[in-house]
């Protein structure tokens, strides 16, 4: 019995740093992260919502930013595994679920701090689980999109990043700081559970430009460790950037507080 018969197909499991991309038309892109799926102030019915309107949206593709599941320990910080309303495992199914939907329309997964979960004490990354069962890219700690369109190209750059900012009007110091070291059209970070996007001129070459600024949101209610240590609460919801021959810009779907209900979450 030769060895060969026990080699297995082992799919690429390093991360991608960039990606080109080609459409036809105008495209929109959801910047969807810090869902939290699990968490006592996981905001259900409005995940499911967003997949949902991403799903039956023309045009429309996401990219994930991270933090998908809650994926407490007893060793976390803020709330423990006792307080989580989903297992691990009915989270990961959750997860499943819900991207399986939308994994064509999917650019590709970061990696965040809470899935970094599962692996500081077992060596597993869940989202580069995730991304081999959707079939889609597992993303580097920072990825830089390609897009082109018709008659106009973009560059996209995205993380989850890490950050200690509290308070809303410093939080968006993280994505400037980006701009020092990518000089792309568009920035995207994760992590703050803060929706804020922004137009912010440069000069390049001597030459004005504009380029869009944000922070992806989150899917989460206020409470739980935020609300212990004082930060600000912070409305959730994710932005959506629309990519033209002739325009960029941001918008922001932003959680309705009159649509849904404490009992309907």
């Amino acid at each position: 019995m030769t060895d060969d018969l026990f080699e297995l197909d082992i799919p690429d499991m390093e991360p991608t740093e960039k990606i080109d991309k080609k459409f036809k038309k105008p495209i929109k892109i959801a910047l969807i992260g810090d869902i939290h799926i699990g968490s006592p102030n996981w905001l259900k019915q409005f995940t499911y919502d967003t997949f949902e309107m991403i799903k039956n949206s023309k045009n429309m593709y996401w990219i994930g930013m991270g933090d998908y599941m809650e994926f407490a320990t007893p060793h976390s910080v803020g709330s423990g595994w006792v307080e989580q309303i989903l297992t691990p495992d009915e989270q990961k199914i959750t997860t499943k679920y819900l991207f399986r939907k939308v994994k064509s329309k999917c650019l590709g997964l970061h990696h965040g701090n809470h899935d970094d979960r599962s692996k500081k004490p077992v060596g597993i990354t869940e989202t580069l689980h995730l991304a081999d069962d959707l079939k889609v890219p597992w993303l580097d700690e920072v990825c830089t999109f390609n897009l082109q369109l018709p008659n106009k190209e973009y560059s996209l750059t995205t993380t989850h990043g890490v950050s200690a900012s509290t308070l809303p009007h410093t939080k968006l110091r993280v994505v400037y700081d980006m701009a020092k070291t990518w000089n792309d059209d568009i920035l995207a970070h994760a992590h703050m559970h803060t929706l804020q996007t922004k137009a912010a001129d440069y000069y390049h070459r001597g030459i004005q430009k504009t380029r869009l600024l944000a922070l992806s949101g989150s899917f989460m209610r206020y409470g739980g460790y935020a609300k212990k240590k004082l930060y600000p609460p912070e409305t959730a919801g994710f932005p959506v950037l629309h990519l033209s021959d002739s325009n960029m810009h941001f918008t922001e779907h932003r959680y309705n507080f009159e649509k849904y209900s404490q009992d309907k979450e």
